[in-house]
C-alpha cells in the first residue's frame, strides 16, 4: 500500500480539519483531481491528488483534525507518485515496530499537537505512562477538539498569546470631529486614507519589531490589515499600498476582500504582510477599546461607534458628530509622543 500524507497547506500551519470529501473508498482518481476540502486556520483549501490510482481508505471524516505529515489517504499498492503537488506517497512499512513512549505531563503543546498520535499508540497496544489512561486521553482529546478552538479561532488564540509575550502595549484614546463629512461617507475608506496620511508624518508606526533579536525595521509600503468579523472567527486580510490608492479603488478592494472572506476563498497571500492594522469595531458596538497588536507589527488603530452631542461653535450651539479612536502601540519602540503625533494626524485628516 501507499500513503498520501497531508502536505503543508501554507504558512507552516500544523493542522487542518476535513470539511468535505470529494471521493470515497474504492474510487479511482486521476492526477490533480480534487480529493478533499480542508479547513486551515486561514482558509478552506482543496487538496488535489498527487497520483492516479484506486483509493483504499480515507483517514477520517468531516470534522476530523489531521496534522501536517499524517496519513490522509491510503492508495492501492501499484499507485505511482506523480510528484505534481504538495504532499507525497510513501510505501507502507513492512512491520510496525512497537516502542515504549513515556509521557509524563499533559501540557498545552501536547494538547495542541499530539493527542491523536497518543490515542493511536494506545490502540496499537503501545505502552504509555500509567498516569495517562486511554480514557483520560480520550477525554482530553475530545475537550481539545470540541471546545470550539479550532481553525481560525485557534489561530487567533495563538496570535494573542504571542502578543502577550512579545509586546509592551500602551493605548491612547481620542475623538475625531467628523461633522463635516457628507452623508453616507465610507467610514472604512476614510480611516484607511487617514492612517496612510498619518504614517507619512510618523513612519515609525509602520514597522516590524522582532523582540527576540531586538530588531526594529520601518516598512516602506503601507499595507493595512483590515479586521473582518465572520461566523467562523476573525480574519485580517491586507489592503496593500494604501497611500497610493484612491477612494473608489479602496472601496472596490474592501468589497472584494469581504466577499472572499465570507466565501472562505481568499488566497493565503492576502492574509499576510500587514504593516499596521485597523479594527473598525464601532460598526457593531463600542466607543473605545484596547486593540491587541499582532507582532511583528507595532501598532493597531481601533475605531468606535459614532456619537452625537451638542458643542459650541463660535457663538452658536450645534450638534456635532464624533468618531472615537483607540490607538495601541508597542511602547518598546514607539514613544508616547510619536503615538500622539500619529493620532493627531489621523484626526486632522478625518476632520476635512
Amino acid at each position: 500500500m501507499k500513503y498520501f500524507k497531508l502536505p503543508d497547506l501554507g504558512e507552516g500551519l500544523m493542522e487542518a480539519e476535513i470539511v468535505e470529501w470529494f471521493v470515497k473508498e474504492g474510487d479511482t482518481v486521476k492526477v490533480d483531481q480534487a480529493l478533499v476540502a480542508m479547513e486551515t486556520a486561514k482558509a478552506i483549501v482543496q487538496v488535489p491528488s498527487p497520483t492516479a490510482g484506486k483509493i483504499i481508505k480515507l483517514m477520517g471524516q468531516a470534522g476530523t483534525i489531521i496534522h501536517t505529515g499524517e496519513v490522509l489517504i491510503e492508495f492501492e499498492g501499484d499507485a505511482q507518485d506523480a510528484g505534481t503537488v504538495v504532499g507525497s506517497l510513501n510505501e507502507a512499512p513492512e512491520k510496525m515496530q512497537a516502542e515504549t513512549f513515556e509521557v509524563y505531563a499533559v501540557d498545552e503543546q501536547l494538547v495542541d499537537n499530539d493527542f491523536g498520535a497518543l490515542l493511536s499508540l494506545k490502540q496499537l497496544g503501545l505502552k504509555t505512562s500509567d498516569s495517562l489512561s486511554t480514557e483520560a486521553l480520550e477525554t482530553q482529546f475530545k475537550h481539545c477538539h470540541e471546545s470550539g478552538l479550532r481553525g481560525v479561532q485557534k489561530s487567533m488564540a495563538r496570535a494573542m498569546r504571542d502578543s502577550r509575550t512579545k509586546v509592551v502595549p500602551a493605548t491612547m484614546i481620542e475623538e475625531a470631529d467628523i461633522s463635516a463629512w457628507p452623508e453616507h461617507e465610507d467610514v472604512t475608506v476614510r480611516l484607511l486614507l487617514a492612517m496612510a496620511y498619518a504614517l507619512q508624518k510618523e513612519p515609525g508606526l509602520n514597522a516590524f519589531y522582532f523582540a527576540d533579536r531586538q530588531e526594529y525595521i520601518i516598512q516602506k509600503e503601507v499595507n493595512i490589515g483590515l479586521a473582518i468579523d465572520t461566523e467562523e472567527g476573525l480574519f485580517v486580510p491586507v489592503i496593500r499600498d494604501v497611500f497610493e490608492r484612491k477612494k473608489d479603488d479602496l472601496r472596490q478592494a474592501i468589497g472584494r476582500i469581504r466577499s472572499d472572506v465570507e466565501k472562505r476563498s481568499i488566497p493565503a497571500e492576502e492574509l499576510r504582510g500587514a504593516t499596521i492594522t485597523l479594527s473598525n469595531f464601532g460598526m457593531i458596538a463600542g466607543l473605545f477599546g484596547t486593540p491587541i497588536i499582532v507582532p511583528p507589527q507595532v501598532a493597531i488603530l481601533g475605531a468606535g461607534r459614532f456619537t452625537k452631542r451638542l458643542a459650541k461653535d463660535g457663538d452658536e450651539i450645534v450638534e456635532k458628530t464624533y468618531l472615537p479612536l483607540s490607538l495601541t502601540f508597542d511602547h518598546q519602540v514607539i514613544t508616547g509622543a510619536e503615538a500622539a503625533r500619529f493620532l493627531k494626524a489621523i484626526i486632522d485628516h478625518l476632520a476635512k
